[in-house]
């Protein structure tokens, strides 16, 4: 191989293992993400629920 051949394999494998670095970082925040989301809503949900069975709340008609 020349040598500009192997510069360019090289470059392209560093720019492989970047993109595939980046990639792997990218899912885990998308993970973690969604499992913040997910915990609460959850939390949020059961607030809700907890607050429609509580007669003590002010939004009454009067």
């Amino acid at each position: 191989m020349k040598r500009k051949e192997v510069g360019l394999l090289v470059s392209l494998a560093i720019a492989s293992g970047v993109a595939v670095r980046e990639w792997r970082k990218n899912r885990k925040f998308t993970e973690q993400y969604q499992r913040q989301t997910q915990q609460q809503l959850i939390k949020e949900m059961t607030e809700v629920e907890t607050d429609a069975g509580d007669d003590s709340t002010s939004t009454k008609s009067r």
